[in-house]
């Protein structure tokens, strides 16, 4: 899909749904139009070329319920900027004496799929993570909460610091969890 394409997609007003495969997100949130990122509720990014503009972009959704990242080739300079979504995504200020997430306040389904890695550290998959997740989980307010969380890692010799056990305690709070981590075709 051109540049040009994306465009024209990003730029439509009643956009609910937008699948990107392949492309660049590079996009300056400025030259984005507040009536269709608002409007856009599900967001699927496959094989998009993630740098520091991404945070940016997420932050001008509002109403994204839906944030489905798959990486089928994974370039390590991602980690920070995934490392930066998370601790963007975790952040929360005062509105009307109640704590609230700073981005994408309605997000309920989280999905990250990194398939075919080669011998690198996930350095986004930590305890900041689970922290992440667990404080969209755990919303005191009447927005909508994080429901859904399909995480899925694959390839050879790769590693993380996430703690599992912390994740899976998170299903006895209402949190439904899938995840598939598989070493060199084996699933841990």
């Amino acid at each position: 899909m051109s540049a040009i394409a994306i465009r024209r997609i990003i730029y439509s007003e009643s956009l609910v749904v937008l699948i990107l495969s392949a492309s660049i997100a590079s996009e300056s949130p400025t030259n984005l139009r507040p009536a269709c990122t608002e409007s856009l509720q599900r967001l699927h990014l496959v094989d998009v070329v993630l740098n520091d503009n991404f945070a940016n972009i997420i932050r001008i959704m509002p109403g994204l319920k839906e944030l489905v990242i798959e990486c089928n080739e994974w370039v390590d300079d991602y980690g920070p900027i995934m490392q930066s979504l998370v601790a963007q995504l975790a952040e929360v200020s005062l509105v009307d004496r109640s704590l609230q997430h700073s981005m994408v306040l309605s997000l309920q389904t989280i999905g990250v799929h990194l398939n075919a890695l080669w011998y690198t550290h996930v350095v986004f998959l930590n305890s900041a993570f689970v922290d992440m997740v667990a404080s969209r989980l755990r919303r005191l307010s009447n927005v909508p909460h994080l429901t859904k969380l399909q995480l899925s890692v694959m390839g050879h010799g790769w590693s993380y610091d996430l703690d599992e056990a912390a994740l899976n305690s998170l299903k006895d709070e209402g949190l439904e969890l899938e995840l598939d981590f598989r070493l060199e075709g084996v699933r841990l």
